[in-house]
């Protein structure tokens, strides 16, 4: 009788260390699972690759340990100021536009001498989605201080959205959309 309350507790006991084994195994994989997830959205060291200076500079201040490039993606520091010269865009423009009869506005839309290309203009209805007026074109230096919408407004103030396109070689390079409010007074 001894023996087998001995051995019942011997089958006990195993059990147990089984039931405690396999909880720590399970732990073991669940952590190690945790892990590889977060590794695998890691896409870098999370270092800057560039610094931007307020007066348009760039300097590259670091690089991405884990980042594969092939040699063609490669470009000097000279190439990517030129790139990010090439995209700037000097704005002036008042962001209300003043419409008489429903159609003739006055405005104040300049192509800044800081910019490099001639540029146009479009504006835009919030609401609705439609352009109400396109500009010509408006050469680097020179400005805009009257406008006729393509139709007429009721009296009222209208939400809208200013584009302003830059041009090279009669195609768009760079575009830039302000809101702008329209305000309608007969």
């Amino acid at each position: 009788m001894e023996e087998k309350k001995t051995n019942k507790l011997l089958i006990v006991a195993i059990g147990l260390m089984v039931l405690l084994v396999g909880i720590g195994i399970a732990v073991i994989i669940l952590f190690l699972s945790k892990s590889d997830k977060n590794e695998s959205n890691v896409v870098g060291n999370n270092q800057e690759l560039i610094e931007v200076h307020d007066d348009g500079s760039v300097d590259i201040i670091g690089m991405d340990s884990f980042l594969i490039l092939d040699e063609d993606d490669l470009i000097t520091k000279e190439e990517l100021q030129k790139k990010v010269d090439d995209g700037k865009m000097s704005l002036k423009f008042n962001s209300n536009i003043h419409i008489q009869n429903g159609k003739e506005g006055t405005c104040s839309i300049a192509n800044s001498e800081m910019n490099k290309r001639d540029m146009y203009v479009s504006l835009w209805l919030v609401d609705t989605q439609e352009e109400i007026y396109r500009s010509g074109l408006i050469p680097v230096g020179n400005k805009i201080e009257q406008l006729e919408l393509n139709r007429s407004l009721e009296v009222g103030k209208y939400s809208a959205i200013l584009v302003h396109n830059q041009l090279e070689n009669n195609e768009i390079v760079s575009q830039v959309n302000v809101e702008v409010t329209l305000i309608v007074s007969s």
